[in-house]
């Protein structure tokens, strides 16, 4: 009998070791990106927390719209206040036009690059929608 104890105690101690998460408290966030009202289709939107921590991303679709994710399985970004930064990408039609310039292209970075674009992420589910 004081094996058997001692061995479903050795089990219970066991079957709670590493089980909980590391992950900080993260909200989800989805919008849309626009220009002119029209869709920015293929533009990162990056979040990136104004304290420490890890920024999150995404991209949009053909409709402006994106979710970000805090790591590649994880959606979400940390709770607080973030630099917002929208960089538009080129297709892969315009990569490949040999000796285009952006200015010939027509396609510039869609962007916050002065840091102008804050969100605060909230708890529970959040909706970041930029006209540019």
């Amino acid at each position: 009998m004081k094996y058997i104890i001692l061995g479903m105690a050795t089990v219970l101690s066991i079957s709670g070791c590493g089980g909980g998460s590391d992950l900080p408290e993260l909200g989800t966030v989805q919008g849309k990106v626009t220009v002119g009202g029209q869709p920015l289709a293929t533009a990162t939107v990056s979040f990136s927390p104004v304290t420490e921590g890890r920024p999150s991303s995404g991209v949009t679709d053909k409709n402006g719209e994106y979710s970000l994710l805090y790591t590649v399985d994880i959606q979400g970004a940390l709770i607080g206040q973030h630099r917002v930064t929208i960089q538009e990408n080129a297709t892969e039609e315009e990569s490949y036009e040999e000796g285009a310039s952006e200015s010939e292209t027509g396609k510039s970075p869609a962007s916050s690059s002065d840091e102008s674009l804050m969100f605060e992420v909230q708890a529970g589910s959040n909706v970041a929608n930029f006209e540019l």
